[in-house]
């Protein structure tokens, strides 16, 4: 996610619980030691949290930032299940809902100065509950959405010259990744970094008017490709924080 200071457009998909019902569900589960009934499926779905492909992932995402800041919703939500597939492994169901729940959260946040911090923040607290449902995971949706936030805001405050160097963001990053892989921070430093480049050729790619054709998204393609592949190579064979 990066944030754009265009308006955003409100739209609604049907059939979406809310927050507190789906966080309250998480939490019974987790009470109740629930458990996925096909332990198979579960273990296929958390091997993707490792098992991603970096280039596939990094070129789908790169494409959905270019959708976002040219606010072309429906093409944004159509990389971005792509991209949720290639990283979570959920099935097709799961990923609709996530995905839509993403640009929910992007569009809630989008706006400058004025933006919907706080529904943004419960948008993606209902993303996790729903990750953490899936997987199995050991995270906390309300921590893990307001970690994500996080860098969010501070990529903001870099956009508009509130701050000076990417390191606050870096540990961002940092911070939010290891909510799923218990990695020491040195580990991820190289994926943060390049995540970082990535965000600051594509605030370069805005200020210059966003032209679908500029050489900068290749460089913001392969920038988040090293970041991708960073994080891979940190991650292998480390667990994650599941049940």
């Amino acid at each position: 996610m990066i944030s754009t200071d265009q308006p955003a457009v409100e739209m609604e998909l049907p059939g979406l619980s809310s927050s507190r019902g789906l966080v309250s569900t998480w939490r019974t589960r987790q009470n109740a030691g629930h458990s996925i009934s096909d332990a198979g499926a579960r273990r296929r779905t958390v091997a993707a949290l490792h098992d991603f492909d970096p280039v596939q992932v990094a070129a789908l995402e790169a494409g959905a930032w270019a959708a976002y800041y040219r606010h072309e919703w429906w093409r944004f939500i159509r990389l971005g299940m792509a991209c949720a597939r290639q990283s979570f492994g959920l099935p097709w169901r799961d990923t609709v809902r996530l995905s839509w729940l993403v640009m929910r959260a992007n569009q809630h946040w989008s706006p400058y100065p004025d933006n919907d911090a706080a529904r943004a923040l419960a948008t993606m607290e209902r993303f996790y509950a729903i990750l953490a449902d899936r997987h199995g995971l050991l995270l906390d949706p309300a921590q893990a959405a307001r970690r994500d936030l996080a860098w969010w805001r501070i990529h903001r405050e870099l956009q508009h010259g509130l701050r000076s160097d990417t390191a606050a963001l870096e540990a961002a990053l940092i911070a939010f990744w290891q909510i799923v892989y218990p990695v020491p921070e040195v580990d991820l430093s190289a994926a943060a970094r390049d995540r970082a480049v990535a965000m600051e050729v594509s605030d370069r790619w805005i200020v210059e008017g966003c032209h679908p054709d500029s050489p900068l998204l290749e460089r913001i393609r392969r920038a988040l490709t090293d970041s991708y592949a960073a994080l891979h190579a940190a991650v292998a064979g480390t667990p994650v924080l599941a049940q």
